[in-house]
C-alpha cells in the first residue's frame, strides 16, 4: 500500500515539474524520488506520469490522484488549524440570536472583520435567544426574562418605530398586532406577525396599520407607498447586547467589537 510519504513526494514532483527539482526541494537524491514514484505507480496499478526526458507531466489518472491529494492536504490543514484554535481556547463556533427588529445591515462589517481575525470559528444564527452565546434583544425582553439574570449587558443603538398605513388610509382602523407594539386602544386584528418585513408588506397591501422600524422604510416613498399616521405617536426601543459572563476568546472579541461599532450613544458622545 502506498504511504503518506509517497503522496507528499508525488505532490512535490507535480508542483516542480520534474524529479530533479522535487529532489532539490525535498533535499533528497533524484534516484530516491524516482524510486518512490515508481513504487507508487506499481502499488496503484497504473501510471500517473507521462515522462519526456527530465520533465514529467500528469496523465488523466495522475490529475485525479493530484486532486484527491489536494483535498487531503486541505482537510489536514483544516484539522490542524482547528487544533490550534482549541489549544488557544478559541471557539470553533459561536451561536448568535438577533431580534427581528434590529437593523442587521450594521452587523455586516463587524462580522467580516471577525472572520478575518478568527477564520476557523463559525457563526451560527439561532432562532431562539436561550440557545445562543450572543444575543441582541430589546431591553423589555431582558427585564421580563429571568434566564438572563447573570448575563453581561451592553446598551446598543435605539430603534425608532413609526406608525404607518398604506397610501389608501380608509382601512387604517384595522390594527396589525405585533409583539413589539405598545398598548393600543384598538382591538388587535387577526393578522399577527413577528417579522417586521411581513408587517410592512401587510401594511403596503392595505391590510391595516401598525408600527414598523424606521430603517425598513428606506426603499419606499412616503406619500405614494405609505403614509405616516399623525394621530399615533412613534416610539423608541432600546436594544441590548448580551452574553454570559464567562466566554471564550472569540466571543469576547466579538462582543467588544459589536459594542464599539454598534453603540450609537458612544458614537454621538465622541
Amino acid at each position: 500500500m502506498y504511504s503518506v510519504e509517497q503522496l507528499r513526494v508525488f505532490e512535490t514532483v507535480v508542483e516542480h515539474g520534474s524529479f530533479s527539482a522535487a529532489a532539490r526541494s525535498l533535499r533528497r537524491t533524484q534516484a530516491s524520488v524516482s524510486l518512490l514514484m515508481s513504487r507508487l505507480e506499481t502499488e496503484l496499478g497504473f501510471q500517473v506520469f507521462e515522462r519526456s526526458g527530465k520533465k514529467v507531466t500528469l496523465n488523466t489518472a495522475g490529475r485525479t490522484l493530484y486532486t484527491l491529494c489536494q483535498r487531503r492536504s486541505d482537510a489536514l490543514r483544516h484539522l490542524t488549524n482547528i487544533a490550534k484554535s482549541l489549544h488557544a481556547k478559541i471557539e470553533t463556533e459561536i451561536k448568535i440570536y438577533i431580534d427581528e427588529c434590529f437593523p442587521r445591515d450594521s452587523l455586516c462589517e463587524v462580522l467580516e472583520q471577525f472572520h478575518l481575525r478568527f477564520p476557523h470559528t463559525q457563526i451560527l444564527a439561532q432562532r431562539r435567544a436561550l440557545n445562543a452565546d450572543i444575543i441582541i434583544v430589546s431591553s423589555d425582553e431582558v427585564k421580563v426574562n429571568p434566564n438572563f439574570a447573570d448575563w453581561e449587558w451592553h446598551r446598543l443603538s435605539t430603534c425608532k418605530f413609526v406608525p404607518i398605513t398604506s397610501s389608501y388610509a380608509h382601512r387604517q382602523e384595522s390594527f396589525i398586532g405585533t409583539p413589539w407594539a405598545p398598548i393600543t386602544p384598538y382591538d388587535h386584528a387577526s393578522l399577527t406577525a413577528s417579522n417586521p418585513q411581513v408587517v410592512l408588506q401587510l401594511i403596503l397591501n392595505d391590510m391595516g396599520w401598525s408600527w414598523v422600524p424606521e430603517h425598513l422604510l428606506a426603499l419606499y416613498k412616503q406619500g405614494s407607498d405609505y403614509q405616516l399616521l399623525e394621530n399615533k405617536q412613534q416610539f423608541y426601543q432600546q436594544f441590548l447586547l448580551g452574553s454570559p459572563v464567562d466566554v471564550g476568546t472569540a466571543t469576547a472579541w466579538l462582543v467588544a467589537k459589536m459594542n464599539r461599532e454598534l453603540n450609537t450613544e458612544v458614537k454621538n458622545a465622541s
